[in-house]
């Protein structure tokens, strides 16, 4: 028993947190459980559709490849089928996961036979710093992306030691889930794979490619055959892919990217020169390469380069459990200088800071959903006539509590608005011709995002919803507008929900 204590402790932690922030957050939103990001309703909203109608999309009968966690939506429509449909269930899978994610640090520690008062620290340092509550409040996949890969590693770990079958087909299976969970899996497994390639173990780096690659083309597959992208439509958007020959875009492509993203995200700048400090000792003093530290720096770099950093750290969570994992299992293992941990030391301090201002705003930005996300979702299910098409550029909570047919003008939910935004061809024009298309009934949109290209002109503009103190929303005021067919009507529902 005495050995399930700092897991336990740390798994403590990430649900007190969870409690006092909810219990705070829960005094402004109605009693309602409210998540702190509003793609955590594209994922239940997509959930509900697969389990209800079979479809994968956010209107019932119309695919669209909105996410790029299929795992994540099949483990929520399962559960939806299994125990019905409950707001609460995102929660309770992500905080499961969570709490699993320290027990596999646990184990991994334990295996290098890290002492009780290490392992505490470090179960703790891990459900802080990551930081996994406020992960947990997105209601969304990042805590079972973690866990999977932790498995993984482990998985790897253990064949590396003592080769066998079992083995690698954990490994295997973990990072298959892995990268259904999440895409960013690639850029761990492509480094993994090159060292297995170099020394000359092809056939556990065929499997480990064959692991990761092949869920995600049946899943592409499908989609194509559905009439959307190769790539999820987030990944369209969001994805920072070359997008030209100038000599500005080679130099990105090449890797400026990465180095520029680092210089505006300091823990993540650390977390890599800690490991070249770490790596560059270990092949100065004992003359080998440390391939697991440069695996870890290959993947930050890859992430920088091709992804995001995000609220909670939400896009780079699984490289910092990787890491506080990496310099725990080090400190167990080895002895060295103490020079040599002053870079962890002041990625350590960045990361406090971090997780200290993300603890504290989860229950603002559950507020924040709430009054804004959620509110108009009511106006589209209590005011506006039942099945009406609306237009968003925010399909999350209107999708989930609306009871409307969504349009999605950002290309999130529609793969043409997508692929429009993603090579800067979508006008005016074609934002009219979707309008028209799609017979919309009203128009909930962030003015902001509309300045170039900027909303038809025809359009009447009804009125604003705005809160105060925004911490997480896209924009403090939403406008709501409607074509001149149905803007009397429009106008007359706003004024009654005001």
């Amino acid at each position: 028993m005495r050995k399930a204590i700092p897991p336990i402790v740390g798994c403590g932690l990430i649900i007190t947190a969870l409690a006092v922030a909810f219990m705070l957050a829960i005094q402004h939103t109605g009693n309602m459980l409210i998540y702190t990001l509003d793609d955590a309703y594209i994922h239940m909203a997509i959930a509900r559709n697969v389990a209800t109608n079979g479809t994968y999309g956010i209107n019932p009968g119309d695919f669209q490849s909105v996410s790029s966690s299929p795992l994540w939506i099949l483990l929520l429509a399962g559960t939806e089928l299994l125990f019905g449909a409950y707001d609460i269930l995102p929660l309770i899978i992500a905080t499961v996961f969570a709490c699993a994610s320290v027990f596999m640090a646990d184990i991994i520690l334990r295996h290098y036979r890290a002492s009780f008062m290490q392992r505490l620290i470090a179960c703790s340092i891990f459900a802080l710093l990551i930081p996994l509550a406020p992960l947990v409040s997105t209601g969304m996949e990042h805590t079972t992306h973690i866990f999977f890969l932790l498995v993984s590693v482990y998985g790897l770990v253990r064949w590396h030691e003592s080769p066998s079958t079992s083995w690698l087909a954990i490994a295997s299976i973990a990072i298959s889930c892995a990268a259904l969970t999440r895409f960013e899996t690639l850029f761990i497994a492509v480094p993994i794979v090159v060292v297995f390639i170099q020394r000359r173990s092809y056939t556990v780096a065929a499997v480990l490619t064959m692991a990761c690659c092949l869920p995600l083309i049946i899943f592409a597959a499908y989609s194509y055959a559905n009439g959307a992208a190769l790539l999820p439509n987030s990944l369209l958007l969001k994805g920072n892919f070359p997008s030209g020959g100038t000599m500005k875009e080679v130099s990105r492509a090449l890797g400026m990217k990465a180095i520029v993203a680092l210089r505006h995200h300091p823990h993540m700048l650390f977390i890599v020169l800690a490991l070249i400090a770490d790596v560059w000792y270990q092949r100065r003093n004992k003359g080998t390469w440390n391939a697991a530290g440069l695996c870890l720096i290959s993947a930050v770099l890859f992430h920088m380069q091709y992804a995001r950093t995000g609220w909670f750290n939400r896009y780079e969570g699984y490289l910092i459990a990787i890491s506080i994992c990496y310099f725990g299992v080090r400190i167990c293992t080895s002895t060295i200088t103490w020079k040599i941990w002053l870079l962890p030391a002041a990625c350590f301090c960045i990361l406090i800071y971090r997780s200290a201002v993300a603890h504290s705003k989860i229950d603002i930005a559950s507020r924040n959903i709430y009054e804004q996300q959620v509110t108009m979702a009511r106006f589209v299910r209590e005011k506006l006539p039942p099945g009406a098409v609306i237009a968003v550029n925010d399909i999350g909570a209107v999708s989930y509590f609306g009871d409307g047919h969504i349009v999605d003008l950002e290309g999130l939910g529609d793969v043409h608005t997508a692929l429009a935004r993603r090579n800067r061809t979508l006008t005016t024009s074609m934002i009219d011709s979707i309008l028209v298309a799609n017979n919309v009934h009203a128009l909930m949109v962030y003015d902001s995002w509309f300045i170039d290209p900027a909303l038809p002109s025809r359009l009447i503009r009804i009125g604003s919803m705005t809160i105060s103190n925004n911490v997480v929303c896209g924009g403090s005021e939403v406008t709501i507008y409607a074509p001149p067919s149905t803007a009397a009507s429009v106008r007359s529902a706003f004024e009654s929900f005001r």
